[in-house]
């Protein structure tokens, strides 16, 4: 088998028989449109510092070379045809080159990348080489997965991802269950310690419930680290070094307060950062050691920003940590991690007549084009979107010193966002729907790993909620909502004679808060029951896939909540979204189950669902039958947050094959 460096030697070569042509052409074409077809043997000269061949100056080039002359012409030669990420992969390329001319030797993980960059710059010139690099970058991966299971830790950490449990001293707070880990008494490090140990992050974890069995990783669950940093904290009263170096991280944190702690993650302030996907875009700090996955992403794309974070420098050791969370997506990819790691990149669910983004754009797109929409903008705007707009500006009155951009939220789902204010400074914000769900009135808020009140929430220009401090520090409040549903637009369905059917369409939706617990959490007491007299209700429109059982005799409420969970799994493993893209509810009465799009106006998901259903079905059988358990469990179709619904998993996997 072939060493690191002869793999990456191989890739070198095809990279440069695959830029050749490409260089070349971009050379010529660009030259000769200049009319100065005589000046690239001098420009190429010039760049390289030696003379070249004057029948075929490109092809006595070697691929360092060729990169060279691709990054000092970039701008007169390059730039129309390739962007700024292509440019990063050449200068990446210039010095892997570079370090295998001078025999430096690659780590499995250093190959694997150099041979993964070389593959996307070849696809991005589209030169058939780039199957070669692809053949051997599937090699190195092999490699490396076979050299890292024979390390004593990466199989500890494998095998603790897999829920088994080993008593061996080297390894054994990474592989104790998250139970034994729960009853530690003590942490593992000393007053003076001034690092932190993967050892002590995930008993600290593990000790104050941060990492718990949820169906999704949110906001709360970051929330929930609070303990194990703040002052109060047995890390701040240990060592308040080791306190500050941890932080949160989320959507609807301050500007200064984000800033803050993406400038510690830079200068080594902040060592550990729990956060929710608010980190995968945007970010790019490069010092980062490694990524712990609180759950498998939904997404393989989701996967790969997150793991990315971590080992970006060129010479810099990295690893990943997945903590498998207790549902059948996490535990099937912990049981088949070579499917996670090898899963092709998802398929883009996206719907461009959403009819929500198009009404909040409709205003700015009047004030640009003063109301004149011509029948030819039809080709740029689209076919929806040039029907919407058409009524509008026929009576459209540009007003005076009047801009509606700024009034566009392009954050989540739109609607107006809530500034929240602690003693009159503001420390966050919240959308619309957070506000219904989590800052209603009394509410126990979480933010930035401190408790708050909700006060109160003054409407108008101002859009504030004002937060105090609670009565009890530790309590927290458990609201009851009650969800009802109507169709309002049927756009396609398929319906058989005895009037089982699937449909797909538009739904209204309204949820309401009818009563609030306050307890104690350190006693799990009631202290108080209220109903919000304020911000108790939330209207929406949505898109939603629905099955009709309503002719299908015997069918009690555990097989129609088994059937609904079957049909939210089944989605999962078959149409690329993320948890949070989808909810699921069932009417009852009615026996009609639904899938419901979390996005306002839809984005595909729902519809993709209903040309997929039999699969998502099918798949969802299989893996409930997989499961050895006897009625349902996490492992398979029940959640951890179905609350105490009886539910028979086997009604619903027979109801599933009926239908």
């Amino acid at each position: 088998m072939d060493s690191n460096n002869e793999r990456v030697g191989k890739g070198i070569e095809a990279l440069k028989t695959g830029l050749v042509y490409f260089v070349s052409q971009k050379f010529v074409n660009c030259y000769r449109d200049q009319g100065q077809v005589s000046q690239i043997l001098p420009k190429l000269e010039g760049i390289l510092g030696y003379p070249l061949d004057r029948r075929r100056p490109f092809r006595d080039m070697d691929a360092a070379a060729l990169l060279k002359v691709m990054w000092v012409s970039w701008n007169d030669v390059f730039r129309d045809t390739l962007g700024p990420g292509e440019r990063s992969l050449v200068g990446e390329l210039r010095a892997v080159r570079n370090n295998w001319a001078h025999q430096k030797p690659f780590s499995d993980d250093n190959a694997y990348r150099a041979l993964d960059s070389m593959c996307r710059l070849l696809l991005a010139v589209s030169s058939d080489y780039a199957d070669t690099t692809e053949r051997l970058k599937t090699e190195q991966l092999k490699a490396l997965m076979t050299n890292s299971a024979e390390t004593e830790e990466t199989s500890a950490i494998v095998e603790s991802v897999l829920g088994e449990v080993r008593t061996d001293k080297s390894v054994n707070s990474l592989t104790e269950s998250k139970d034994s880990l729960g009853q530690k008494e003590t942490m593992p490090f000393k007053a003076n310690d001034d690092e932190l140990s993967m050892d002590c992050l995930l008993q600290a974890l593990s000790k104050f419930d941060a990492l718990r069995d949820e169906d999704i990783v949110s906001r709360d669950t970051v929330e929930r680290v609070e303990p194990i940093y703040s002052d109060r904290s047995l890390f701040g009263q240990i060592n308040p070094k080791i306190a500050q170096a941890f932080a949160l991280f989320r959507a609807g944190l301050s500007d200064k307060h984000r800033h803050d702690i993406q400038q510690g993650m830079r200068d080594g302030s902040k060592k550990v950062v729990f956060s929710t996907n608010a980190l995968e875009l945007g970010i790019d700090i490069g010092g980062l050691d490694g990524v712990i996955l609180a759950g498998f992403p939904d997404t393989v794309m989701s996967a790969w920003q997150r793991i990315g974070r971590a080992g970006r420098g060129w010479d810099k050791d990295a690893f990943v940590l997945y903590y498998s969370m207790n549902d059948p997506v996490n535990k099937f990819y912990a049981a088949n991690l070579s499917a996670f790691l090898k899963k092709p990149l998802d398929e883009i669910v996206a719907d461009p007549a959403n009819e929500e983004l198009i009404g909040n754009h409709i205003p700015s797109l009047l004030y640009e084009s003063g109301g004149a929409i011509h029948p030819a903008s039809e080709n740029i705007l689209g076919s929806v979107l040039y029907q919407a707009v058409r009524a509008p500006a026929e009576d459209f009155r540009p007003v005076k010193n009047f801009r509606p951009h700024p009034r566009l939220e392009i954050r989540g789902s739109g609607g107006i966002m809530w500034t929240l204010k602690y003693n009159n400074e503001e420390i966050g914000a919240v959308s619309d729907y957070q506000k219904f769900r989590e800052a209603y009135e009394g509410a126990i808020y979480l933010q930035a790993g401190r408790k708050y009140k909700v006060d109160s929430t003054l409407a108008g220009s101002s859009n504030e909620i004002h937060l105090v401090t609670p009565d009890l520090e530790h309590s927290r409040t458990k609201p009851v909502f009650v969800k009802s549903l109507n169709i309002q637009e049927l756009f396609d369905a398929y319906k058989w004679e005895d009037d089982l059917g699937v449909y797909w369409g538009k739904v209204s939706l309204s949820e309401n808060v009818i009563s609030v617990s306050l307890v104690d959490e350190l006693s799990d007491n009631l202290i108080d029951r209220y109903a919000p007299s304020s911000n108790s209700s939330w209207h929406s429109t949505s898109h939603a896939f629905w099955v009709d059982v309503s002719s299908v005799e015997d069918v009690d409420d555990e097989g129609l909540t088994a059937f609904e969970q079957l049909l939210r799994v089944g989605t999962i493993f078959t149409i690329p979204v993320d948890s949070h893209d989808t909810t699921t509810h069932t009417v009852k009465r009615d026996k009609q189950i639904y899938l419901i799009e979390s996005h306002p106006g839809g984005i595909g998901i729902v519809k993709k669902a209903l040309e997929k259903w039999h699969e998502i079905l099918k798949t969802a059988i299989g893996v409930a039958r997989d499961c050895r358990c006897r009625k349902g469990c996490p492992n398979c179709i029940i959640p951890p947050r179905l609350y105490d619904e009886e539910v028979d998993k086997f009604k619903g996997i027979g109801l599933a094959e009926r239908v």
